[in-house]
């Protein structure tokens, strides 16, 4: 594997709103060990960059997210670190997950509410009286 191609694949993988975090975040690991075998210098600054890269732009929560975490750690005058990055991420995306209606979670879910087997009712025959 060339690594002009795991460079790429690192920082412009994209998560996809509604995935699942940990499996992104597991890949992203993964190019970046495949770049050190290869050779390459990374620092802990590198994983932290490519996370907050992926995430989904013009989105307000993780765009919220984002600047938190950046803000926190500035006035503290240190450096994000790639395990609190995968934290907030991890923790962010569950909350995105449990805020979704039941409906957009599991389609099912609907379809039991609905009856089955419902007859088709018949067109009125009889008289009224009034």
């Amino acid at each position: 594997v060339n690594v002009r191609d795991l460079k790429m694949a690192f920082y412009q993988s994209k998560y996809v709103e509604g995935s699942d975090m940990g499996m992104h975040i597991s890949n992203l690991q993964s190019i970046y060990g495949q770049l050190e075998i290869a050779g390459e210098t990374l620092a802990d600054k590198d994983l932290v960059d490519a996370y907050l890269m992926s995430l989904p732009r013009g989105n307000n929560q993780w765009a919220t997210l984002r600047t938190a975490m950046e803000q926190s750690y500035t006035a503290q005058g240190k450096d994000l670190t790639s395990a609190y990055v995968e934290q907030q991420l991890m923790e962010q995306a569950a909350r995105s997950a449990s805020s979704k209606p039941l409906a957009s979670k599991d389609p099912s879910a609907m379809a039991a509410s609905t009856p089955r087997g419902k007859k088709e009712r018949k067109k009125f025959t009889g008289k009224c009286w009034s």
